[in-house]
């Protein structure tokens, strides 16, 4: 996927995590990693999507070791990545009858799910399982009286809990669930939420008003920035890359390219790097760019695919 000539940790002085990237061409599903004293990225999964026609991806965990998918009929897939290319990679169905999952955004392994019932008009389980332990079971952690077919969805899993959507009379609600199954009050939540235009609530971006379309955040493991991909799904206009300091809410940086969307990002562990793709549909090429905050200077790499998910981790 992509090639430098020489180590990367040579070419991005500093940054010593290794990079594991997701791809969703429309024949397989790639999982690539980069390590830090590699000069390319090494192919270490692959999956045939037209033998496995109808199977959705639902993206790497939080240390980019594990990769699910739902299949056509609702079976929940779960495969742990191997460290090197050639090596067997294990699988195993963890759900059935799965309507949305969601991993968790900073606990490895940690995954979640809402079930549907047999019956389209019956109750919706929401269910956690912690997949790097072999000898857990998945847990139900609430169920819902609304079944899963327009009814109810997960949109996310954070420390405050799983953000459930839901529809009453055709109109959109949101619940926040804990680890107990309980409610969540949104103004109990560790990071502040807000309502959006569409009383949608999401987290609060320092230096971004709530009206703002905010498509995507990505925090530093340390807490002290913030990056937002800021982008109206009708405007024609380049969606932005904005960088705010969260203590002040002051921007320090912002990345616009014309005829490029941003697809993924991430942070590096030391929170000093800034990873993330620019992707130009009409060419079909983009970039990884990876942004120094310590000397505000990029380099970017050309890839040959678009990457749907990025993550880091200690370099093995």
């Amino acid at each position: 996927m992509a090639n430098l000539g020489g180590a990367l940790s040579d070419v991005v002085p500093g940054f010593t995590d290794e990079i594991t990237m997701l791809a969703t061409p429309p024949e397989s599903f790639k999982v690539v990693r980069w390590r830090p004293s590699a000069a390319a990225t090494e192919l270490v999964f692959s999956l045939d999507r037209i033998a496995e026609y109808g199977c959705s991806p639902e993206g790497l965990d939080a240390s980019g070791s594990w990769f699910a998918r739902t299949r056509c009929d609702g079976t929940l897939m779960v495969h742990a990545i191997a460290d090197a290319a050639g090596k067997p990679t294990k699988s195993e169905s963890v759900g059935l009858n799965v309507g949305s999952v969601a991993w968790h955004e900073t606990v490895p392994g940690s995954l979640a799910w809402i079930s549907c019932a047999r019956s389209e008009s019956s109750p919706s389980t929401l269910y956690s399982l912690d997949v790097s332990d072999r000898t857990a079971e998945p847990v139900p952690l609430r169920t819902f009286d609304q079944p899963c077919v327009d009814g109810v969805w997960l949109e996310s899993w954070t420390n405050d809990g799983a953000l459930v959507g839901s529809l009453h009379e055709e109109r959109s609600e949101q619940i926040l669930i804990g680890p107990d199954g309980a409610t969540v009050p949104f103004h109990a939540a560790s990071q502040p939420l807000v309502a959006g235009a569409e009383h949608e609530y999401r987290l609060a971006v320092p230096g971004l008003g709530s009206e703002e379309p905010v498509g995507d955040v990505a925090w530093t493991p340390d807490g002290t920035l913030v990056a937002a991909i800021v982008d109206e799904f009708w405007d024609t206009d380049a969606p932005r890359l904005c960088v705010m300091d969260v203590e002040t809410g002051q921007q320090i940086a912002e990345v616009s390219e014309h005829g490029s969307d941003i697809s993924a990002m991430a942070w590096s562990r030391d929170s000093r790097f800034l990873l993330y793709e620019l992707w130009n549909s009409d060419s079909e090429r983009g970039g990884l760019v990876v942004y120094d905050t310590a000397t505000n200077t990029t380099t970017r790499v050309p890839l040959a695919e678009i990457v749907d998910e990025i993550r880091t981790s200690e370099a093995s």
